[in-house]
């Protein structure tokens, strides 16, 4: 396997874009690799290892960042704007205070006039998405392929 790495100052973003001719086991192994990645979390004094894919969402409170996961939560040491450059391109910002997890979303709710609420499988939580980022939202949901 052949890999060929190309700068490119002219992208607004950081990405990668992988051309294969067929998925092999050496690449599907790769891709479960960078699926599996995680992040370290604190509750009562305790670390966590948490994968990035079990995160429904994270949120600020005052100056915290916590993730959440579907029965838990735990306190992270970055900030909103260093998980996204970060995380997947499944999780989404709705919020200035909130990362959603797409995959895991189960309903989009609009009982609120100015923002909307997102639910997810297997989980009693919820989070607002405000109007500016519901568009956004909208479009990558739209064209997700995961």
């Amino acid at each position: 396997m052949k890999v060929k790495i190309i700068e490119d100052k002219t992208i607004e973003d950081n990405q990668i874009n992988i051309t294969v001719k067929s998925i092999t086991p050496e690449i599907q192994k790769w891709i479960e690799e960078l699926e599996n990645k995680s992040i370290i979390g604190f509750k009562r004094e305790k670390e966590y290892h948490i994968k990035v894919k079990n995160i429904i969402f994270f949120e600020t409170d005052l100056n915290t960042v916590f993730a959440h996961t579907n029965d838990s939560y735990y306190e992270t040491k970055y900030r909103l704007y260093e998980l996204e450059e970060m995380l997947p391109n499944y999780f989404c910002r709705i919020s200035k205070s909130s990362i959603i997890n797409m995959k895991e979303i189960s309903s989009l709710d609009s009982k609120i006039t100015s923002s909307r609420t997102a639910y997810f499988h297997n989980s009693k939580k919820f989070t607002f998405i405000s109007r500016k980022y519901f568009p956004i939202l909208k479009e990558k949901l739209a064209e997700r392929s995961y």
